[in-house]
């Protein structure tokens, strides 16, 4: 990213990650972060709506990725 002039980047999170790559964990989880971070270079800057991520709570049994 340093190289780069602009990057883009995008944050999937849950859901979005879940369809990349699925989980099968046990014990069975109280609750699940994950985060995963596209980018890619781009050539020029430009105005995009910032992405809006919500806030998740640990409740017992955690995965974080």
């Amino acid at each position: 990213m340093k190289k780069n002039k602009y990057n883009f980047v995008h944050f999937l999170v849950g859901d979005e990650c879940n369809r990349i790559a699925k989980l099968d964990i046990n014990p069975k989880l109280n609750s699940e972060i994950r985060v995963y971070i596209l980018f890619s270079e781009i050539e020029r800057h430009f105005k995009i709506t910032p992405q809006k991520l919500k806030k998740v709570k640990r409740k017992g049994f955690t995965l974080v990725e």
